[in-house]
């Protein structure tokens, strides 16, 4: 059974939280979204600019004057139930902590501050996400050229919401 997602009321207009993904859903008109990636994180909430006329973030080159600037709670707070499921942990959980708590893994946060790369596996070998050198660079294999991001850009599936590509085990390259 489907459950009802929250509103909350912005200007007058009810937008309905949507944590799945992680955006705001003009009740009365569902394709008018507002993408939390679109608003600033300020610790204890989301802050945007809002225009009532347009209800939503105002456009680039919007002549809208009546814009003003709104602040969100967290959506830990918003829909405690919501985050709970898309993070699998109980409400119980989610009470007390924040968005940033709850939706960044705080141990894998930890290594890359101490400058551990993250790493993925790729049939069966790991490699290190290296954002410095715009690569996926294999763990041991020096001699092998990696997976450059910006030639495996076109080959993302978004039904599959991952990277298809060609790829060599032997080389440990695309």
């Amino acid at each position: 059974m489907k459950r009802e997602l929250p509103v909350y009321n912005i200007e007058g207009t009810d937008f309905v939280v949507d944590v799945a993904s992680l955006q705001l859903c003009e009740k009365a008109n569902p394709e008018n979204v507002i993408p939390l990636f679109d608003m600033r994180d300020v610790g204890d909430g989301y802050v945007f600019d809002y225009s009532p006329k347009e209800k939503n973030i105002p456009r680039l080159f919007s002549d809208d004057t009546d814009v003003t600037t709104v602040k969100i709670p967290e959506l830990v707070q918003l829909d405690p139930v919501g985050m709970a499921e898309k993070y699998g942990c109980s409400v119980h959980e989610v009470q007390g902590k924040t968005d940033f708590a709850l939706m960044v893994d705080q141990q894998a946060l930890g290594r890359r501050l101490m400058g551990q790369l993250p790493t993925v596996d790729i049939a069966g070998h790991t490699f290190y996400v290296d954002i410095t050198m715009d690569m996926l660079r294999p763990k041991d294999d020096f001699a092998s050229k990696g997976i450059v991001f910006r030639q495996i850009d076109h080959y993302y599936d978004d039904d599959k919401e991952a990277y298809v590509i060609p790829y060599n085990p032997k080389k440990h390259e695309f």
